[in-house]
């Protein structure tokens, strides 16, 4: 699915974004990046303020802001409106006539890895992913990182022993990659910042017919194979298992409703 992308510039998450055009496309879940360089338009719909004299709080859409010229969004947006950047919002605050782009409640504190100078990334960012990775988003995560792709992978030659680990910074996860010896700190899909960023649920295609597992909110919101507790959809046919399922175990799964998901230490986890 390719998507053109607009304007330049928000401030956030420690870094200045910058970026240019682009596509993307959608592959086991996942979003990837490809190319830079594609010209880039105004959005339209930015932060301003409310009518001078108009009483009450106006809000977006009644005939008080009908007079207000909103300035542009200061984010890079694709053409469904949404920030390019998985960590952003846009949201019309109480009270305001115009949207803004604000941080995800549930990115707050994140500092992506690829913010490390006032000129900041260009988006998606520049990052050295291994064979059998592209850069992209895993559904739920606030930052970019290194997605699988459709490449087959020869297995690793491990003989070198592992440092020692280090703490991965927030909205982040220990993950070994199917290319790599050792495991390194990866996007975390299942960020949080409060117990209310968490939800129990199901992925369906999974090899044991879905146990339950607590996930972030937006991982919910963004891959369609996710069940929440008492949610009653049509299955998703395309909705693959990650894992060869012949060397999986399965034992019953208990149902969804056994469990609930809290937020620990920045991570959604399933609590009985």
């Amino acid at each position: 699915m390719s998507k053109s992308w607009r304007l330049v510039a928000s401030f956030g998450l420690g870094g200045w974004l910058a970026a240019c055009g682009g596509s993307t496309n959608h592959n086991d879940g996942a979003m990837h990046a490809n190319g830079a360089g594609g010209s880039t338009t105004a959005g339209a719909g930015g932060g301003g303020s409310s009518p001078a004299g108009s009483g009450d709080s106006p809000q977006a859409g009644d005939a008080s802001c009908d007079s207000v010229a909103c300035a542009p969004l200061t984010c890079l947006l694709d053409v469904e409106g949404q920030p390019l950047a998985p960590s952003l919002r846009v949201a019309t605050p109480s009270g305001e006539c115009c949207a803004v782009c604000e941080v995800e409640p549930s990115c707050d504190n994140v500092a992506c890895t690829y913010f490390g100078s006032f000129a900041g990334p260009t988006l998606p960012p520049d990052i050295d992913c291994p064979a059998g990775y592209d850069v992209g988003i895993t559904p739920g995560a606030c930052c970019y990182g290194c997605v699988r792709n459709a490449t087959p992978i020869e297995p690793p030659s491990c003989d070198n022993h592992c440092p020692d680990e280090v703490p991965c910074r927030n909205g982040y996860v220990r993950q070994l990659l199917e290319s790599a010896c050792c495991p390194t700190c990866v996007p975390d899909p299942a960020q949080c910042s409060t117990d209310a960023d968490c939800v129990v649920a199901a992925r369906e295609g999974a090899c044991c017919g879905g146990c339950p597992s607590g996930i972030s909110v937006r991982m919910a919101k963004a891959d369609p194979c996710w069940r929440e507790a008492g949610e009653t959809r049509s299955p998703q046919t395309s909705c693959k298992p990650r894992y060869d399922c012949t060397l999986v175990d399965c034992a019953p799964c208990p149902t969804l409703e056994n469990f609930s998901a809290e937020c620990v230490q920045h991570h959604c986890e399933l609590k009985p």
